[in-house]
C-alpha cells in the first residue's frame, strides 16, 4: 500500500500528524530539563528542517498540489518596497513614542 493510494484527507492528517508530532518529540522528548541556547537552536534547525521537507516534498508529491496552493507566488519586487516603508512607519511611530513619554517625565526601559 502507497501513500498516494489513501484519499487525500488521510494525506493531510498524516501530514499534520508528522510536523505536530516532530515538534512534539524535539520540544518535549529529546531537549533536557535544562537546554542550552545550542540545543534549543539545534531543536529549532532541525524543526525548520521538516519543515522544508514538507513544504517541498509533500505538497507537490504526495498531496499532488503545486507551492502556490498555500501561498507561494511568484514574488513581486513591490512587497520589497511595502516591506521597506512598513519598518520606517514603525522605527518613526516608535521614536515619536519614545519623545512623547520622554517629555511627560516617563522613561523607557529596553533590556
Amino acid at each position: 500500500m502507497s501513500i498516494k493510494s489513501l484519499s487525500l484527507k488521510s494525506r493531510y492528517i498524516i501530514g499534520l500528524i508528522f510536523i505536530l508530532g516532530s515538534e512534539f518529540l524535539l520540544r518535549d522528548i529529546f531537549l533536557p530539563e535544562t537546554a542550552t541556547d545550542i540545543h534549543i537552536g539545534i531543536a529549532i534547525l532541525i524543526e525548520w528542517i521538516i519543515l522544508f521537507i514538507l513544504i517541498f516534498f509533500w505538497i507537490p508529491k504526495v498531496e499532488n498540489k503545486k507551492l502556490d496552493s498555500i501561498g507561494f507566488r511568484k514574488f513581486k519586487f513591490r512587497y520589497i518596497g511595502i516591506a521597506l516603508l512598513t519598518y520606517f512607519i514603525i522605527i518613526l511611530l516608535w521614536m515619536i513614542n519614545f519623545f512623547i513619554l520622554k517629555a511627560i517625565g516617563m522613561e523607557l526601559t529596553i533590556y
